[in-house]
């Protein structure tokens, strides 16, 4: 590598060359000839640890001197680093001034040698600058840290999700604080996507982004203009979108036919988020309501329901009484008038969700009835609409002990319908399920053979709804009697 034809950087106390602090930084520079020096100013705080480092690059060897404000040698050394690099530990003394005092880092060649260099500060500690920090930072989660020298910068690792609005902070903090902090929100690659100076109190950062893409993202912090030092608190948060209080920002319209249903949806940010929902409900009729995983990578694997009056009061609670660890209610009100759904995730679960609410049809807690002939080959059918992820619709029928019955559900345009995976379940009188099918069907419609045990009438639901609980759209249900 050739060297620079001219010193740029000082060997003084005039030095206006500052030094990048933080671990996987530093500035790179080059000793020109026999006996040229570099000095670097900074900022050191009482009583803080510094680790100094002078690392050869064309350079075979370093030498490194740490110099007071008047340029007097405070401490000294040759090969302590790695190979014949130089390292120095130093503590400041505790009776400098609050805000610091200048020092210098002064770097040479030993004896006549030249060439490149990088020279490094950082503090007991600190965080990498790059892509490969080892710190990290979730929602809801504060971290602490130190910038130790100007220039110091520390990375935290983070995940982000497509369409979610992030909030991040950046605060002065403690004893010692940063005074002006910025924030940079960095890609996968470390690209700056966006950087907040003042929008937080005072001179502190506050960065509001959304996310365009799941993956990881780094946030960066720092000193404006790389020149202060001093204690932060980091912190991310994720937007609200739906108010967890009366006051909700979203409604649910039932529309005012048998079967009427009305769709909503969400996502539970955090494992303290609540999301209401407002619901106008009739006196004396019978509603059924469903908290669903939204499916998907992202979905809410958990989902818990709670219905509340007018005033916030909890009326009724449900957590696993929907398919798999969904949650469903049924409930009758005395009183007309608004009520609230509220969805939130068990445990820590986060993610999206959607809520379904339904007037049940001739308020028998079904959905519609579908008759079934006794005559053998004798068959009847009927046909239904999933609006939206997590529907689901129960079909009352009367079938008899002894005989043989095929179900068949179809969502293909063949089949007469759009559910593009249709899944049944046949259901006993007391809502369990005694068999279900997936795929045995045309494609990827379902079908399902089942043999009454005992005599006489008995009550079965079949209940159709997506696979996974993840589609919408038309289906057909037929019931065959085959022996």
């Amino acid at each position: 590598m050739s060297l620079p034809n001219v010193d740029t950087v000082p060997g003084a106390t005039t030095s206006a060359a500052r030094v990048i602090g933080g671990i996987g930084q530093g500035n790179v520079g080059y000793i020109n000839f026999s006996g040229d020096s570099d000095y670097y100013r900074m900022t050191l705080r009482p009583g803080q640890s510094y680790t100094f480092e002078a690392q050869g690059i064309g350079l075979t060897d370093t030498t490194l001197t740490l110099r007071n404000s008047a340029g007097a040698q405070v401490a000294f050394d040759d090969d302590s680093g790695a190979g014949l690099n130089s390292l120095i530990n130093f503590t400041a003394p505790g009776n400098l001034p609050s805000g610091g005092s200048t020092y210098f880092l002064d770097v040479r060649g030993f004896g006549s040698r030249t060439g490149s260099y990088r020279v490094l500060a950082h503090t007991p500690g600190d965080q990498a600058a790059n892509t490969g920090t080892s710190a990290s930072i979730a929602t809801d989660l504060t971290r602490t840290g130190f910038v130790g020298v100007s220039g110091d910068h520390d990375w935290f690792r983070t995940t982000l999700s497509a369409g979610t609005t992030y909030v991040f902070t950046q605060n002065g903090s403690g004893t010692n604080s940063l005074g002006d902090p910025v924030l940079r929100l960095r890609n996968s690659v470390g690209t700056q996507v966006a950087v907040d100076d003042d929008s937080g109190p005072g001179l502190n950062s506050r960065l509001t982004f959304t996310a365009g893409a799941t993956g990881t993202y780094f946030l960066d912090a720092g000193a404006f203009a790389d020149s202060g030092t001093g204690n932060y608190a980091l912190g991310m948060t994720e937007v609200d979108d739906i108010f967890g209080t009366t006051g909700t920002n979203r409604n649910i319209s039932i529309s005012g036919v048998p079967n009427g249903a009305g769709f909503g949806s969400g996502r539970i940010n955090s494992a303290a988020d609540q999301d209401f929902h407002r619901v106008f409900l009739r006196a004396g009729e019978l509603y059924q309501f469903q908290a669903n995983n939204a499916g998907g990578a992202t979905g809410l694997n958990d989902p818990t329901l709670a219905l509340r009056n007018s005033a916030g009061a909890q009326v009724a609670f449900d957590d696993d009484g929907g398919v798999g660890l969904n949650s469903q209610i049924q409930f009758r009100p005395t009183a007309s008038g608004n009520y609230y759904l509220d969805v939130g995730g068990f445990g820590s679960n986060v993610g999206n969700y959607s809520v379904v609410a339904r007037e049940v049809q001739g308020n028998t807690g079904t959905y519609s009835t579908l008759g079934v002939s006794a005559v053998i080959g004798g068959s009847t059918s009927l046909t239904g609409d999933l609006h939206a992820n997590g529907d689901q619709d129960f079909h009352r029928m009367t079938l008899t002990g002894g005989r043989t019955y095929r179900f068949d559900l179809r969502g293909s345009a063949s089949g007469g319908g759009s559910l593009a995976d249709p899944f049944l379940e046949l259901r006993n009188s007391g809502g369990a399920i005694v068999r279900s099918d997936d795929d045995s069907g045309t494609g990827f419609d379902s079908s399902l053979t089942f043999q009454v045990a005992g005599a006489g009438a008995q009550t079965f639901f079949a209940n159709t709804r997506a696979f996974g609980n993840n589609g919408s759209g038309t289906y057909r249900l037929q019931a065959t009697t085959i022996a």
